[in-house]
């Protein structure tokens, strides 16, 4: 998938952006971004966009929670 379809896809869901955080479980994980200009609070699970090959989506919330304990 390329990196335009992955912004698109951050912003087709209320994120200004998104940046790739690391490969976890077979997925690239991208970190989806509010605001690249101004500091946002944060509130609720810290979901993050999962891409595997042409897959795109937003992670559950058992995977958000999994993503946070890993290093």
């Amino acid at each position: 998938m390329e990196e335009k379809e992955i912004q698109e896809f951050a912003v087709a869901n209320g994120y200004e952006s998104a940046v790739y955080l690391k490969e976890w479980n077979g997925y690239h994980c991208y970190e989806p971004i509010f605001s690249l200009d101004e500091p946002v609070s944060y509130i609720g699970l810290p979901l993050m966009i999962l891409v595997k090959g042409e897959n795109i989506r937003m992670s559950t919330a058992d995977e958000a929670m999994e993503l946070l304990e890993q290093p």
